[in-house]
C-alpha cells in the first residue's frame, strides 16, 4: 500500500478567486489562548497547544446579468500564533471562471498585483518572502483549482481576503445555472512517485502521471471540525425580464424582488458547512437570440451571441444508438449518496431502453464488465442484477475502465459516464476519449462537490453533453434527459459566416455538435463593434440560415473581453488534447494581454514597505470531506490509510518551514510510496 508523508506540513485550503485579492491586517485578541475543538474552528499550535485558526466568515456576492456573473468572495481568517506565518490556500472555482487580478491592502495602503509568467512570479515570491516582505501570489493548478500563498501574516493578525472572478452561466432547456463550489474534493492520483521535491504541501507526492499531485491533494479535516463558521451568499439577478422561477436543489434560499426583472437571492442559514456546491437555477420569460456587447477602452469590440438550439440542433432520432455502454464509477469515493444516485440513474436508464438496442455495463474500477447484450426483458434483468452486485472499491487508476468502455462501445455507440470525477489524471482520460473518435460520450456528474471540469472535458472530447445531479435532487428526473440526448442526431460541422473584414477572432470555431435544449454560445472579437449585420449559419446537409444581429440593441457586458479570452484558452487546451500540439506560448500571451490567470501566468503582489521578520511557520489548511462522502473510503482511493493520510491532527498542525528547495525532515524520513 502506498503511503503519504507521515507528517507533512499541514494545509490551509479555502475557496477563493481574484480580480481583487485584498488583505487587511489588523490586531487580533486572544493569541495563545487554549480552546476546546468545536464546530467552526480549525486548530494547530506550534508546540502542540490548542489554538484556534478560525475562518470566521465567508461572504459571496454575485451580480448575474446577460448570461454571466461577476462574483466577489470575501473571507476573514485569524493568525492566533506568536510568530509570523505563511499561509497557503487551495480553493475551487467554476471551471469556466476567468480570474483577472490581485491586490493587497496593508493598513491604509493598497498594493496592486499584476499578471506575469508563472516562473517569474514564483521567483519574485521566494525573494520577497526571504526578505520578510509581505507578498501574495495566486496560481492556477487546473481550470477549477487554484492556490493562493501569503508570505507574511503577523503574529496576532487578522486577514480579510477579497476575490473576484467572471464566469458564463450554464444554460440548458431554457434554464440558467449558477454554481459556487466550496471545497476541493480529494483526487485519486495514479502513477509512481517521481522522486522530486514536492511542488506543494499536499498529502500525496507528485507522480509520473500527475506531476502536480502535491498541489491538488489538501489534507482532510478530522470528523467534528469544519473549515468556516458563517457563509453568506447573496446573488442579484438582473436579466432584463421577469424570472419565471428560481430554485436551489442544494440549499435553502430566500427571494426578494428588487424591481422589474430583478431579484435578490440569499441563503436561509449562514451556518452552512462548506462541504458542497451551492447551485441556483432560474428561468427567464424571454427566449430567442441573445446579443451582448462591450467596447474596450482601446476601441476593440467584443460580442457574445447565444443562439437557441432550435436554430442549430439536428433532428431527433427515432431510436437510441445501437450500442450504449454505461461506464459507472465504482471507486471508493462514490460510497454513500453518490453511489446511490449513480445506481438509480443507470438502473432507470436500462429499464427505459428499447429491446432493439444493446447495452453493456463497465465498472470504472476495471473489474469484470457485463458483456454487450440485447436490451430485451431478459437482458435488462441480467444488467440490473449485475448492477446490484457492484460495490464501491478502492481504485487509484480509472484509465483501464475507460479503455475497456471505449473498446466495448465501437461504432454507432454512446458511452454514459456516471461519476463524481474525483481523478487527478483528467487530461489523460480526456485524451483517450478524444483520440478514440468512435463514440459519443455523455458524462453524468453526481455528488456534493463533483469535478465538473472533468465532465466538461470528456463531453467536449467525446462530442457529447454533460449533466449534473445536485445534492437534494431526484436522480431519476435526469434519466429522461440522458435518454433524450442519446436519441438525438446532433447538428455537426456548423459554422458562422461573418461579414468580411469585420471579425478579428471567433471562439469556438467550428460550432457543434449542437443538441436540442443546449444553445450555442459564440464570442467574437472585432476591431470595433459593428452595426447591424447578417450572419450566415451553414453546415453539411443543411439549408443555410441567416440571422440578423444588431449589436446596438445588445446589452453591455464588461466581462466579455475576459470571457472571450477564457473560451479561446479552453479551445486551445482541447485542441492540445486531440492533436498533441503545444499551445502554451499562445495561452501565456493571452493571459498577459488580458491580465488573466492561466496555467502559465500567475498573479503576484509585493508590499514594498518596511520588511518584517520572515515567517517561520507555513500552514496548509485542511478541507472538509464533501457532504455524503465517507472519509475512509475517500482516502482508500488514494491508497493511504486513515492513520497516515496526512490529515492534520488538530493539535499538531504546523511544521517548521524547510528552506526553499528542501523537504521537511518528516518528508525525508517518511517511507516512499510503493
Amino acid at each position: 500500500m502506498a503511503r503519504s508523508w507521515s507528517r507533512c506540513q499541514s494545509v490551509w485550503w479555502i475557496p477563493l478567486a481574484a480580480v481583487a485579492v485584498v488583505l487587511a491586517v489588523v490586531p487580533a485578541h486572544g493569541a495563545g489562548s487554549r480552546v476546546r475543538p468545536t464546530q467552526g474552528t480549525m486548530l494547530g499550535g506550534p508546540r502542540g497547544e490548542a489554538l484556534p485558526l478560525p475562518l470566521s466568515r465567508t461572504g459571496v456576492s454575485a451580480q448575474v446579468s446577460a448570461g454571466s456573473a461577476r462574483v466577489v468572495v470575501a473571507q476573514t481568517f485569524v493568525n492566533p500564533h506568536r510568530v509570523p506565518i505563511e499561509a497557503v490556500y487551495v480553493f475551487p472555482l467554476p471551471a469556466r471562471a476567468a480570474v483577472t487580478g490581485a491586490s493587497v491592502r496593508v493598513g491604509s495602503r493598497v498594493i496592486r498585483g499584476s499578471i506575469t509568467p508563472r516562473r517569474n512570479a514564483r521567483d519574485t515570491y521566494l525573494v520577497a518572502k526571504s526578505r520578510g516582505q509581505r507578498v501574495v501570489s495566486v496560481e492556477q493548478e487546473g481550470p477549477n483549482i487554484f492556490t493562493q500563498s501569503v508570505s507574511h501574516i503577523p503574529a496576532g493578525g487578522r486577514v480579510a481576503v477579497e476575490i473576484e472572478y467572471h464566469v458564463p452561466l450554464r444554460q440548458a432547456s431554457g434554464i440558467y445555472e449558477f454554481t459556487f463550489p466550496m471545497v476541493v474534493a480529494p483526487r485519486s492520483v495514479p502513477g509512481s512517485p517521481d522522486g522530486s521535491v514536492p511542488k506543494g504541501g499536499g498529502r500525496l507526492p507528485d507522480t509520473t502521471r500527475v506531476p502536480d499531485a502535491s498541489r491538488i491533494s489538501p489534507p482532510l479535516l478530522r470528523p467534528g471540525l469544519r473549515s468556516g463558521r458563517d457563509i453568506d451568499i447573496r446573488l442579484t439577478i438582473d436579466e432584463g425580464s421577469a424570472l419565471s422561477w428560481v430554485k436551489s436543489p442544494s440549499h435553502g434560499i430566500r427571494r426578494r424582488k428588487r424591481g422589474a426583472g430583478r431579484e435578490e437571492v440569499t441563503l436561509v442559514s449562514r451556518a452552512e458547512i462548506a462541504n458542497r456546491d451551492f447551485v441556483l437555477r432560474y428561468r427567464t420569460s424571454t427566449a430567442g437570440v441573445s446579443v451582448v456587447t462591450h467596447q474596450s477602452s482601446d476601441g476593440t469590440g467584443f460580442l457574445g451571441l447565444t443562439i437557441p438550439d432550435g436554430r442549430l440542433a439536428g433532428a431527433a432520432a427515432s431510436r437510441l444508438p445501437t450500442r450504449v455502454v454505461f461506464l459507472i464509477d465504482d471507486t471508493a469515493s462514490m460510497a454513500g449518496a453518490a453511489w446511490a444516485a449513480a445506481r438509480q440513474i443507470v438502473r432507470e436508464s436500462i429499464v427505459a431502453m428499447p429491446a432493439e438496442s444493446k447495452l453493456s455495463i463497465v465498472p470504472l474500477s476495471g473489474r469484470k464488465k457485463l458483456p454487450m447484450m440485447a436490451a430485451t426483458e431478459r437482458g435488462r434483468r441480467r444488467a440490473i442484477a449485475f448492477l446490484d452486485r457492484l460495490r464501491p472499491r478502492a481504485t487509484v487508476d480509472p484509465s483501464p475502465g475507460m479503455r475497456r468502455a471505449l473498446a466495448t462501445a465501437g461504432a454507432d455507440s454512446a458511452i454514459v459516464v456516471v461519476t463524481d470525477g474525483w481523478f487527478g489524471n483528467e487530461a489523460e482520460l480526456a485524451t483517450m476519449v478524444a483520440r478514440a473518435r468512435s463514440s459519443r460520450v455523455f458524462p453524468v456528474i453526481v455528488g456534493a462537490a463533483p469535478n465538473r471540469h472533468l465532465a466538461d472535458l470528456l463531453a467536449a472530447a467525446g462530442h457529447g453533453e454533460s449533466l449534473f445531479v445536485a445534492v437534494g435532487e431526484d436522480p431519476g428526473r435526469r434519466v429522461a434527459e440522458v435518454l433524450a440526448l442519446l436519441g438525438q442526431v446532433p447538428g455537426t460541422g456548423l459554422r458562422i459566416v461573418w461579414p468580411p473584414g469585420r471579425v478579428h477572432s471567433v471562439t469556438p470555431r467550428p460550432l457543434g455538435p449542437i443538441y436540442a435544449g443546449y444553445p450555442a454560445r459564440v464570442y467574437a472579437r472585432f476591431d470595433r463593434v459593428p452595426t447591424k449585420m447578417r450572419v450566415l449559419i451553414e453546415g453539411p446537409g443543411r439549408k443555410p440560415q441567416t440571422l440578423v444581429v444588431d449589436p446596438k440593441r445588445g446589452r453591455d457586458n464588461p466581462s466579455l473581453p475576459v470571457l472571450w479570452a477564457r473560451q479561446r484558452i479552453s479551445e486551445l487546451e482541447l485542441d492540445g488534447l486531440r492533436s498533441g500540439a503545444d499551445h502554451s506560448a499562445v495561452i501565456a500571451r493571452l493571459g498577459e494581454e488580458f491580465q488573466l490567470l492561466t496555467r502559465h501566468t500567475s498573479f503576484i503582489a509585493v508590499d514594498e514597505g518596511q520588511p518584517g521578520a520572515p515567517a517561520s511557520k507555513t500552514i496548509y489548511v485542511p478541507v472538509d470531506v464533501p457532504a455524503g462522502a465517507k472519509r475512509r473510503r475517500v482516502l482508500a482511493d488514494s491508497q493511504i490509510s486513515d492513520a497516515d493520510s496526512g490529515a492534520v491532527d488538530p493539535v499538531d498542525g504546523i511544521e517548521k518551514q524547510p528552506k526553499d528547495g528542501e523537504r521537511s525532515r518528516a518528508q525525508v524520513d517518511a517511507p516512499a510510496p510503493e
